[in-house]
């Protein structure tokens, strides 16, 4: 099944993604006091809990099974909706991680006091895209990262 992007995004926006906001917008505070991997367990609560709900939504099993390119779009709109739920003096942003030498995509938690050229985007609405050959690659810092920001049109 390929699910056109615009219609995952559109129903996503509608259907799934208020909630999910709503609770980390309630969260947020609370999460700022506690260690970057609290925050990170929090957040994939609620990723895991969108993805479950947009494939129940399109009746099936995993998320890849929409069509990679939905499925991507997909991913990306959720990281970016769950940014905009912080304020830009939240201690902490989510980033999407791409390895290249793993097929799943990923999900990290960056400081935003680490990356001070990135300040004045890394606020609501964006999606950090991590990308890097391998792990190690990540480890020695021999990675690129881009921004993402998506809206999703009308179908």
């Amino acid at each position: 099944m390929e699910a056109n992007p615009n219609v995952v995004l559109t129903r996503m926006s509608k259907d799934v993604l208020p909630a999910f906001v709503e609770d980390l917008e309630k969260a947020q505070e609370k999460l700022a006091q506690k260690p970057i991997d609290n925050f990170m367990k929090y957040v994939t609560g609620l990723l895991d809990g969108i993805f479950f709900e947009v494939v129940q939504g399109f009746g099936v099993d995993d998320l890849d099974y929409i069509g990679e390119e939905a499925a991507v779009a997909a991913r990306h709109y959720a990281v970016q909706a769950l940014n905009g739920a912080l304020p830009p003096e939240h201690p902490y942003i989510i980033a999407l991680l791409k390895l290249k030498d793993d097929p799943y995509w990923k999900y990290m938690p960056l400081y935003r006091s680490h990356h001070r050229q990135f300040h004045e985007i890394l606020n609501t609405r964006i999606a950090p895209v991590i990308t890097a050959d391998s792990q190690e690659a990540l480890d020695n810092q021999e990675c690129a990262i881009e921004i993402f920001r998506h809206k999703p049109k009308p179908s």
